[in-house]
């Protein structure tokens, strides 16, 4: 699971400094990993499931769990078979690395 604040691109969250870098090193792990497999034609996924009401998004976020977890669920039978890594959101937005 990634995080919009694991973009490089992306300057908001600077109060969450380890987050972001720990969610950019996971952006950058999986997309050795795909490099290394070379040939196979893998669909690789790294979502973003928004800004949810949890513990650590707290009450002012934007999205419940629920919202959430059927977004990413749709996301991942929408890029079944079509192969790559992509970086998305819960609703198939491509953030950018």
């Amino acid at each position: 699971m990634s995080s919009g604040l694991g973009s490089v691109t992306n300057p908001e969250g600077a109060n969450l400094a380890l987050y972001k870098a720990s969610k950019a090193a996971l952006n950058s792990l999986t997309n050795t990993f795909i490099t290394q497999l070379g040939e196979q034609q893998l669909t690789v996924l790294s979502l973003h499931p928004g800004w949810v009401k949890t513990d650590m998004g707290g009450e002012n976020a934007e999205i419940d769990v629920h919202t959430s977890v059927r977004g990413l669920v749709d996301q991942v039978y929408a890029y079944a078979g079509k192969g790559g890594h992509h970086f998305i959101d819960y609703q198939g937005k491509t953030i950018p690395w």
